[in-house]
């Protein structure tokens, strides 16, 4: 079963998914770009999204798709999205990488080359190496940010 927590802080709000001992966080720093975090006992980290996950598959789904539509080879390439975190050397980056399975998503966060224990991918609203492309991942935080709780459903 999947839960959804949210924190609001000075920039934002934290929001963590939870499911099965796993934990994805999404938040906003104060140069309002992106914060990705997978935090998982195992390595390379797994969060998988299915079906039945109903609103969060849906967001997933709208994410991946948006990607595809774009289709960047250098964000979208083998049905796959791999981002690379702007916050270091694209060679030596984390990576948020989603793999489309038959009932659902794969979401992995493999961690820095230079420090595997970070687990975190920074996607920036500004001087981002994928340029605009990357819109996709503030509507991802956005539709999370109304994911409401009770009825899980987008409420705008």
């Amino acid at each position: 079963m999947v839960t959804v927590e949210k924190e609001r802080t000075e920039t934002g709000r934290i929001i963590k998914v939870l499911k099965n001992d796993k934990a994805l966080l999404v938040s906003q720093n104060r140069n309002y770009d992106l914060l990705i975090s997978l935090f998982d006992k195992n390595y390379p980290r797994i969060f998988n999204v299915d079906i039945n996950d109903d609103t969060l598959y849906y967001i997933i789904d709208d994410l991946y798709n948006e990607i595809k539509k774009i289709n960047n080879n250098f964000l979208f390439y083998n049905d796959i999205i791999d981002y690379h975190s702007d916050d270091e050397k694209y060679e030596y980056a984390s990576r948020f990488i989603i793999v489309k399975e038959d009932n659902g998503y794969n979401i992995i966060m493999t961690g820095n080359q230079r420090d595997n224990s970070r687990n975190s991918v920074r996607i920036s609203g500004k001087n981002s190496r994928y340029n605009n492309d990357n819109y996709a991942f503030f509507k991802m935080y956005n539709d999370l940010n109304i994911y409401d709780l009770k009825s899980k459903k987008l409420v705008k």
